[in-house]
């Protein structure tokens, strides 16, 4: 799954994300699907006062942020509570966000670049020992080794990547030319 934010203008950004990874267990029939996807913002850069507009016809995508949503519907599991959240439809009969589903969002505020969204969660709870991710996502339907097709068992966890800064991977690439001076 990729979710990447572009620039598109003065106080404009693109979210474009892509389901592509998740994986469709073809012995069951079975896809693993998305069931939130939580983002930031810097200091500054406050969720409530931007708008979203989704591009075309993607009814599975709700959003709640902090003016509509309390911590606790924005927490990432144990580890931080994000300052918006997607939510995607998770009933069988529903029209799940899985591998092969896209969606486009315009997203625009005063100010506000790709890197608008480039921050860490806040705790949720300073005292657990949690830790602040950029992103995260919750992914269901995932079929283990445990998996009864009769029960429908299949599990869930969380994914948090943490993206590394283009001016690090300048520096990482250019080491081999300086070690060889």
């Amino acid at each position: 799954m990729t979710a990447v934010f572009t620039d598109t203008g003065a106080g404009s950004v693109r979210l474009t994300v892509d389901a592509g990874g998740l994986a469709f267990n073809q012995d069951y029939g079975v896809a693993e699907f998305i069931s939130g996807l939580y983002f930031n913002t810097i200091a500054g850069v406050d969720a409530n006062l931007l708008s979203f507009a989704l591009s075309g016809n993607q009814g599975y995508v709700s959003l709640l942020r902090s003016g509509n949503a309390a911590a606790s519907a924005r927490r990432a599991d144990g580890d931080g509570v994000y300052d918006f959240v997607f939510t995607f439809d998770t009933s069988a009969a529903g029209d799940r966000f899985q591998s092969g589903d896209s969606f486009v969002i315009d997203i625009t505020g005063d100010g506000i670049s790709s890197q608008s969204f480039y921050a860490v969660s806040e705790p949720f709870n300073a005292n657990a020992g949690t830790v602040p991710y950029y992103s995260a996502a919750h992914v269901q339907g995932i079929v283990t080794a445990a998996y009864d097709p009769l029960l429908n068992n299949t599990a869930g966890g969380w994914i948090a990547p943490v993206p590394l800064p283009a001016p690090f991977w300048l520096l990482v690439s250019t080491l081999p030319v300086l070690r060889r001076r």
